[in-house]
């Protein structure tokens, strides 16, 4: 099934043969859901700096930049761009916040698509922020 799949992608791109080695898989998102994670980690810490933000909203920010997500929520409460410094205190708070979160879920058909991998000999690499 994956190299039938595999050979009409190279076909359909106009690629022919390749000979591929390894297939490389994102955790955040593509293997996990982290995002549950995420979405708390940023609520709490923009709360510790008096920036509103709700777990929901920050499922719109999903894929943003830390800083693009941290601005546009300091524009919205402060009125203003938060400084440098301040985007490091805030993006630290939330990693901190982030790493308290251990139930991240495997994506489904995660474990299926890694098998199969697997079966057709190609290396399986993680790759992660």
């Amino acid at each position: 099934m994956f190299a039938q799949t595999r050979l009409q992608y190279l076909a359909k791109h106009g690629f022919g043969a390749a000979r591929l080695k390894a297939v490389l898989f994102d955790m955040d998102g593509v293997l996990y859901d982290s995002m549950p994670g995420h979405a708390h980690a940023w609520s709490r810490a923009m709360a510790r700096f008096g920036l509103e933000m709700s777990p929901e909203e920050a499922y719109m920010h999903e894929g943003r930049t830390g800083a693009g997500t941290i601005q546009i929520v300091a524009n919205r409460c402060w009125g203003r761009n938060a400084t440098d410094e301040q985007i490091r205190a805030i993006y630290e708070a939330k990693c901190e916040e982030f790493a308290r979160f251990t139930e991240a879920r495997p994506m489904p058909g995660a474990a299926e698509v890694l098998r199969l991998v697997a079966e057709a000999g190609l290396r399986i690499v993680l790759v992660t922020g």
